[in-house]
C-alpha cells in the first residue's frame, strides 16, 4: 500500500511548545589576540591571585642568604630592633606585590580589553571598587611573605613553609583550575586559603556579564580576611624574630 504525503507534513517538526528567541552573546572576543573574550575576566585574576603569593621565594631566599653572610648578625647589634626589620623588609616586598599586580591588570585592560565593574558604573567608581581590593591582596602575600622569610633557616624551609603551602592555596582556591570544576563538597576549601577570597572578590568584580551588579559586602569581608591575614603575618614575623634577637 502506497502513502502519499505532503513536502509540509513531511517536514513537520513533532516538538511540541512554544519557541523562545534567545540572545546571542559573543564570548570569543574580537581582533587577532581575541580582545574582550570573557575568559581574561577569569584567567587574568586567578593568574594575578597565583604569583602574587609566590613572591615568598623571593623574599625569604633574601633573608636565608642575610643569615649566612653574616649580615643579620651586624643588623642585631643595631638600634633597628626586630619590628624595624620587620618594617623594612615588608615596605618593599609590598611595593613590589602592589606593582606587579598593577601591571598584571593594566595589561589585562589595554591589551585583552577587560572590563572592571558592570558597565553602569563610572571609571572612578570601578577604580575605588579595585584599588582596595588590589591592595589587601598585596598586604596579605607581603606578610606572609615576611613570615616565611623570619622562620626559615635554609633554601629547603622556604620552598616547605612558602612554596608548597602557596601552590596548595592556588589549587583550592581556584587560581590553577575553576572551583565550577571541583566537587561541590570540597569547595568550602577555598576559603581557607588567602588565595579563594581574593579570587572570590575579584570575580565578584570582573563577572563577565557587564549587567550583573557585585555583591560589595562579600569583596569588603574578603577586603577584611586578606588585611587581617597579613598583619597577623607580620605580628608572627615579629615574635620570630623577637625570640631570635634575644639568643
Amino acid at each position: 500500500m502506497l502513502f502519499r504525503s505532503t513536502w509540509a507534513a513531511l517536514t513537520r517538526s513533532k516538538a511540541q511548545g512554544t519557541a523562545t528567541e534567545v540572545e546571542y552573546a559573543d564570548a570569543s572576543g574580537k581582533g587577532w589576540l581575541n580582545r574582550g573574550a570573557a575568559r581574561y575576566q577569569i584567567l587574568v585574576p586567578a593568574q594575578s591571585v597565583l604569583f602574587a603569593f609566590l613572591i615568598v621565594l623571593l623574599t625569604g631566599s633574601i633573608l636565608v642568604t642575610e643569615r649566612a653572610s653574616g649580615t643579620l648578625t651586624r643588623l642585631r647589634l643595631s638600634p633597628l630592633g626586630p619590628g624595624g626589620l620587620v618594617i623594612g623588609k615588608f615596605i618593599p616586598v609590598l611595593a613590589v606585590s602592589l606593582i606587579q599586580n598593577t601591571l598584571l591588570f593594566i595589561a589585562g585592560w589595554a591589551v585583552f580589553g577587560m572590563r572592571f565593574g558592570p558597565e553602569s558604573w563610572s571609571a572612578p567608581a570601578r577604580l575605588a571598587a579595585l584599588a582596595p581590593l588590589l591592595g589587601c591582596v598585596s598586604v596579605a602575600a607581603a606578610g606572609l611573605a615576611v613570615l616565611v622569610a623570619a622562620l626559615a633557616r635554609g633554601e629547603m624551609q622556604v620552598a616547605l613553609l612558602g612554596a608548597v603551602p602557596a601552590l596548595v592555596g592556588a589549587v583550592l582556591g581556584g587560581c590553577v583550575l575553576p572551583r565550577e570544576l571541583f566537587p561541590e563538597s570540597t569547595r568550602w576549601l577555598a576559603y581557607l586559603t588567602p588565595h579563594g577570597w581574593a579570587l572570590n572578590a575579584y570575580l565578584e568584580l570582573l563577572d563577565p556579564d557587564p549587567t550583573s551588579i557585585p555583591n560589595m559586602g562579600q569583596v569588603a569581608a574578603s577586603c577584611w580576611v586578606l588585611g587581617f591575614t597579613g598583619l597577623a603575618s607580620l605580628a608572627g614575623a615579629w615574635l620570630s624574630l623577637a625570640r631570635e634577637w634575644r639568643r
